[in-house]
C-alpha cells in the first residue's frame, strides 16, 4: 500500500503516510480500505479497516518464527 517509502526504512513512516501502490495487489488493498472509509462515513455502516505492519522486536525470543 505504501510502496517504496515502506522499503526505504524511512523514519517517520506510519499509517498516516500517503499511499503509493506498486502492484495490483497493493492497489486493491487501498481500494478496499477506501471503500470501508466510504461506507463508514457516508452510509453509517459500522465497519473497520486495519493496516498491519510487519515488525521485529528485540524482546522476541529465538523460538519465535516470523
Amino acid at each position: 500500500m505504501f510502496g517504496d517509502q515502506a522499503l526505504s526504512g524511512t523514519s517517520g513512516f506510519n499509517e498516516t503516510s500517503s499511499f503509493k501502490p506498486m502492484s495490483p495487489y497493493a492497489a486493491s488493498k487501498i481500494a478496499a480500505h477506501t471503500l470501508c472509509i466510504y461506507y463508514r462515513s457516508v452510509l453509517g455502516v459500522d465497519i473497520r479497516s486495519a493496516i498491519s505492519f510487519n515488525h521485529e522486536s528485540p524482546f522476541r525470543n529465538e523460538l519465535f518464527v516470523t
